[in-house]
Parts: C-alpha cells; sequence; structure tokens
C-alpha cells in the first residue's frame, strides 16, 4: 500500500516523526505542514511560516509542537534562538531558553532535552518541564574553565 500525502509545499527538504510515530511534519525552507495522526489519511494543517529556516528541529514529546533553532534578526546581528512552535495554533513561543547559541534536541514520549552551545566554549544542558513547553536548564559546562 502507498499512502502519497499533499502537503500544499512547493517541495520537501525535511519530514519529521514525533516521539510515538502518529504525527508528521513536512517542511520546505520555512514552511510546516503537520498531520496529527499521518497514518489516518486525511487532510493536513496549514502551512505555517517561521521567521527563518530552522537548522536543527524535533518534536515535543506529545507532538504537539515542534521545538526549533531558529536565526533571529538581520544579516550579520542574526543569532541563532530556540523557539518552540505550536502546530494547533501556528505561534512560535520562547521555550525558556535565553542563550544565543546552537541548540540540540531529544523528546521522547516521557520527556527530553537540549544541549545549548553558548559560542565561548560552554554547553548548557536544559530538560523539559513536564506538561509544559518550557526547558530548564540543568547545568552548563565551561570547557574553558
Amino acid at each position: 500500500m502507498i499512502l502519497a500525502l499533499k502537503s500544499g509545499l512547493e517541495s520537501v527538504d525535511n519530514l519529521l516523526f514525533s516521539p510515538d510515530g502518529r504525527a508528521l511534519v513536512a517542511a520546505h525552507e520555512t514552511h510546516h505542514v503537520a498531520w496529527r495522526d499521518w497514518a489516518a489519511g486525511g487532510d493536513p494543517g496549514p502551512v505555517i511560516a517561521t521567521e527563518s529556516r530552522p537548522t536543527n528541529t524535533a518534536f515535543g514529546p506529545d507532538g504537539s509542537c515542534l521545538f526549533m533553532n531558529l536565526l533571529v534578526g538581520e544579516g550579520v546581528k542574526a543569532r541563532p534562538r530556540t523557539r518552540a512552535l505550536d502546530l494547533n495554533t501556528g505561534t512560535l513561543e520562547p521555550c525558556g531558553i535565553n542563550a544565543v547559541g546552537s541548540s540540540w534536541f531529544h523528546f521522547d514520549k516521557s520527556g527530553g532535552f537540549a544541549i545549548v552551545s553558548h559560542g565561548n566554549c560552554k554547553l548548557s544542558r536544559f530538560d523539559l518541564t513536564p506538561k509544559t513547553r518550557k526547558l530548564k536548564e540543568q547545568w552548563t559546562l565551561d570547557l574553558e574553565g
């Protein structure tokens, strides 16, 4: 059996599955389309645009949001920032990481964490607070110290 999903995107650069495998996001540059239960077929949600193309993206544990590392700002002043994209409302929200730097994510159905580079030889781990989209700093490793 072949299942063809229509996204409304010009092309697809990236596909992401939620930790439980039910939700799917197709992405092209700054545009994202989500299916809450892709295996059941049906129509996708609306195309959601973000302010810039994410460098790293991962579904949160329940599949209702995407955690993203985005470049925020213009030109040489653009800096990586971590945000949560609510797939139900299409809103992009701060998620508790105020550090300027790249983020890498690991989530499963029970929770997860992000590792953030501060760009000055420091890495921090932020754990996801249960039932929220907020990440809380747990530790920082100073590689120069």
